[in-house]
């Protein structure tokens, strides 16, 4: 595993958030909105207050100044951030996350999150499709060959005295070849992990039991699609790492990926503009 941290280091340092949302895109969303600055000098532009969006997920423990400082150095070298400048207060950094507004990055986030995982990632396909879970609700329809699949298998040691559990399985998989019945059955029993990867955006940067920060509904929004951008931004290099070192990206700590990025943060390499 010390041979993948090592990867993963490397992707953070050579661009962090820009490797996952390129300020081309923060752009085009930016002009789409009319949410470009009015005054040149301005501090805080709407370009800034995304990555901002996003540092404020990554840094759930620090208050809204203490994120912006962390970001100081690397916005100096972007050329947004003179020395001189004092580190606005939390009442002007309110300001700017209301003129940036939710719009702007909830389009980013529909522009650039897309499946991580390549053709090359381990575990992430299952004959000759990607894997994929949708948490949602059924309607039942009439039994059909022509529509439906039914593999039914049984789990041991279900029970309290090592009884056996009988699962149905409908799918719409209906080549046997391709995907025959022990592999779809492996499969199904993995669909768990879309609830793993809810609970790494919603409790690993934040923490159990947190209250988010924002006040009104636009900001919520705003401050939930940063949550959603950074969690995209983090799996998209664990993904990388794990394919490059040939091994399931599931056995990457999530927990461990934060911890290794917040401590390259404040490096600018980190934010490429």
């Amino acid at each position: 595993m010390e041979f993948l941290a090592g990867r993963l280091t490397d992707h953070v340092s050579v661009g962090l958030l820009a490797a996952a949302v390129p300020r081309v895109v923060i752009d085009d969303a930016v002009a789409e909105f009319g949410k470009g600055a009015k005054r040149s000098d301005a501090k805080l532009a709407a370009q800034v207050m995304v990555y901002f969006a996003m540092a404020m997920a990554l840094f759930a423990d620090e208050d809204c100044q203490e994120v912006l400082t962390r970001l100081a150095e690397v916005l100096t070298d972007w050329g947004r951030w003179d020395a001189g400048w004092e580190c606005p207060g939390s009442g002007g950094i309110t300001q700017a996350r209301e003129r940036l507004g939710a719009d702007v990055v909830r389009e980013v986030f529909e522009r650039v999150a897309q499946p991580v995982a390549g053709m090359l990632a381990r575990g992430a396909w299952l004959a000759g499709g990607r894997m994929v879970s949708i948490d949602g609700f059924e309607w039942d329809v009439p039994d059909s060959e022509a529509k439906m699949r039914v593999v039914e298998y049984e789990v041991p040691d279900r029970g309290t005295d090592g009884e056996r559990e009988l699962f149905c399985l409908p799918t719409t998989l209906l080549d046997a070849r391709c995907a025959p019945a022990a592999l779809l059955a492996a499969g199904y029993h993995e669909r768990w992990e879309h609830e793993q990867a809810n609970a790494q955006a919603k409790t690993v940067p934040r923490g159990p039991g947190k209250v988010m920060r924002s006040q009104s509904p636009d900001m919520v929004l705003q401050e939930l699609y940063g949550y959603l951008l950074t969690h995209y931004a983090i799996n998209s290099l664990i993904c990388q790492a794990a394919t490059e070192a040939d091994i399931d990206p599931d056995r990457v700590e999530f927990t461990n990926a934060v911890r290794v990025i917040r401590r390259r943060i404040d490096d600018p390499a980190a934010f490429s503009p």
